[in-house]
């Protein structure tokens, strides 16, 4: 550095040789940089303290989530397998005026693959309501028309309500289509207006 003395006698540094040491500061820490990298655990965050705000969009991927969180956001289609361990419902509702004693079936889809074929009676069933009409009912359907629930592998019908006309509920598998739902069946002792409405629900094993 280039010092000079003045007319008092004293140093003092020359001004372009000031700005020329200046400008070797600044170009040596824009080469080298004074950022720190900071790293943040889960130890550091308070539960609950994160918002949509605070995570970057597209910085969190499937892969970073639990496994059943993953089942439950995952849509499937008609060509898909329902993933093990998740629960799907439904509604089934029939309405109609028949003239005599008559049998009725009406099939209900899942939407998409059950993993194992139901291929037995027993694997669709209503739960146990008190109702002398669900012949079928099942002890291990412990949910209810609110909250339908079933076993894993296993249908379970909620019967909401139905018209004293119908009579002998029961559940079975859609046969040659297994995998793809089950139907409501029962018989009409005779002429008069039937009306079902049920919940189900279905767990893949």
């Amino acid at each position: 550095m280039q010092a000079v003395r003045d007319e008092r006698g004293k140093y003092a540094v020359k001004t372009s040789t000031l700005a020329l040491v200046m400008a070797a500061l600044a170009l040596v820490v824009s080469i080298t940089g004074t950022a720190w990298a900071v790293v943040v655990s889960g130890a550091n965050v308070r539960n609950e303290s994160l918002t949509g705000k605070d995570i970057r969009n597209g910085s969190i991927r499937a892969a970073d989530l639990a496994s059943s969180v993953r089942n439950a956001l995952t849509d499937t289609s008609p060509w898909e397998t329902i993933p093990s361990g998740r629960t799907i419902s439904g509604e089934v509702y029939f309405d109609s005026h028949t003239s005599a004693a008559s049998d009725f079936g009406v099939p209900v889809r899942f939407g998409a693959l059950a993993p194992v074929p139901l291929i037995l009676d027993e694997q669709v069933n209503f739960s146990s309501d008190g109702i002398a009409q669900s012949t079928d009912d099942d002890a291990t359907c412990t949910g209810n028309a609110t909250y339908p629930s079933a076993p894993a592998g296993k249908v379970c019908i909620y019967l909401v309500n139905y018209t004293i006309d119908a009579a002998n509920f029961r559940g079975a598998p859609l046969v040659y289509q297994q995998q793809t739902g089950f139907r409501v069946v029962w018989d009409e002792g005779g002429a008069g207006d039937v009306v079902i409405r049920a919940v189900w629900a279905y767990r893949a094993p």
